[in-house]
C-alpha cells in the first residue's frame, strides 16, 4: 500500500456505533492488517457477530467508518459488497 493510502489496513472499524433495542457497539475501533489473523471473542449478546455482520456488508454501522480490504465500505451497496466478499472470509 502507497504510504499515503489513508486506509492502510485491511480490516478498520472508525468510530463505529449500532443500535438495535440496545447499543450493541459503541465506539469501536480496530484493526486488522494484511496477513493477520483475529479471533473476536466474548460472551453472548457483546457484539461479536454484528461486527462480523458489519465486515461482511450484512449490516450498516449506525456511525463510523468500515473499511474492509482496504475500502471505505460504509455506503456500498450490494452489488459493490459482493465484489469485496470475494476478498474476505468468515467463519
Amino acid at each position: 500500500m502507497p504510504q499515503n493510502d489513508p486506509n492502510p489496513h485491511y480490516i478498520e472499524f472508525r468510530h463505529v456505533c449500532k443500535t438495535f433495542d440496545r447499543p450493541v457497539l459503541v465506539d469501536c475501533n480496530f484493526n486488522v492488517d494484511p496477513g493477520e489473523t483475529v479471533a473476536i471473542i466474548g460472551r453472548s449478546g457483546v457484539g461479536k457477530s454484528v461486527t462480523l455482520g458489519h465486515i461482511m456488508g450484512f449490516l450498516k454501522a449506525d456511525s463510523g467508518r468500515v473499511i474492509v480490504a482496504h475500502e471505505d465500505v460504509t455506503d456500498f451497496d450490494e452489488a459493490e459488497m459482493r465484489r469485496v466478499r470475494r476478498k474476505v472470509t468468515m467463519v
